[in-house]
């Protein structure tokens, strides 16, 4: 069983505008959650608290790193 419920590796996010600098959101992102263990995603308006919530269940990509659930690498909604 591997060590971690839910891992987090290095998550990046930029938003690309047209014609403009990306807009960055997240910058190497990462923790480890244990199996049972509660966490809460806090944080002020526009931190990019529901963009990293809509990259780990694969709404959305990340431009870099992975998220890992029981070890394996997530790729799509399940």
């Amino acid at each position: 069983m591997p060590a971690h419920k839910l891992e987090v590796r290095g998550i990046s996010k930029a938003y690309r505008q047209a014609g403009k600098q990306p807009i960055p959101v997240l910058a190497d992102l990462s923790f480890t959650v244990a199996d049972l263990e509660f966490v809460a995603v806090i944080g002020p308006s526009g931190c990019g608290k529901s963009t990293f919530l809509r990259i780990v269940v694969v709404l959305i990509n990340q431009n870099s790193g992975s998220v890992l659930l029981d070890g394996a690498e997530v790729t799509g909604p399940g």
